[in-house]
């Protein structure tokens, strides 16, 4: 026998088969009632046992449902927050560790880049306050001073810069040095 199913425009097929050699066989040795009882018996032990992993799957599958809720929560004003491991299946709790240790490194680099914007800041109130105070005095129109201001403040933009460049390591490209020292010195000469 077969049924075609359709689902989501596919089109499924479910096909069942008999033997009649077998069921012939089958009845001649135990009898058509006994027979019919172990079909039914069969049947449903097939849905008892589908339901018991079904419920199986279900429970051991909520803790990573809940973690993946977790996760979907964390946001850049709480990178504190981490997954729990505790429930987890051992075999998923490594993945979890390192997430855990991603978002360590994700807050730390966070926080780095936040101070640095404070500082930055900081640093910057007080040569835009002398320049503006110079400015607003009535009769002082020193050029070579305000120019050097504005100097001191491109130089201390520009070292701040370089600052935020050193203490990011993805900046960097670490390469071994495989040259002799002989190609090294016909080079430089």
């Amino acid at each position: 026998m077969t049924i075609p199913i359709e689902h989501q425009g596919i089109r499924f097929y479910i096909q069942t088969a008999r033997s009649t050699r077998i069921q012939s066989l089958a009845l001649h040795a135990i009898g058509e009632p006994v027979l019919h009882l172990s079909m039914w018996m069969g049947a449903v032990s097939l849905l008892v046992f589908g339901a018991a992993v079904y419920v199986t799957l279900c429970s051991r599958l909520r803790p990573l449902r809940d973690a993946s809720d977790a996760a979907a929560h964390i946001e850049p004003r709480n990178l504190s927050a981490r997954l729990a491991t505790r429930e987890l299946p051992t075999e998923v709790a490594p993945l979890v560790d390192a997430f855990n240790l991603a978002l360590d490194r994700l807050e730390k680099g966070y926080r780095v880049q936040q101070e640095f914007l404070a500082g930055a800041a900081h640093e910057l109130k007080t040569p835009l306050a002398l320049i503006r105070a110079q400015i607003e005095m009535d009769g002082t129109t020193d050029r070579a001073s305000l120019l050097r201001d504005v100097d001191m403040m491109a130089r201390q933009v520009h070292q701040l810069l370089h600052l935020a460049e050193v203490s990011e390591s993805q900046n960097y490209v670490y390469e071994l040095a495989t040259r002799r020292p002989s190609q090294a010195m016909s080079r430089a000469t």
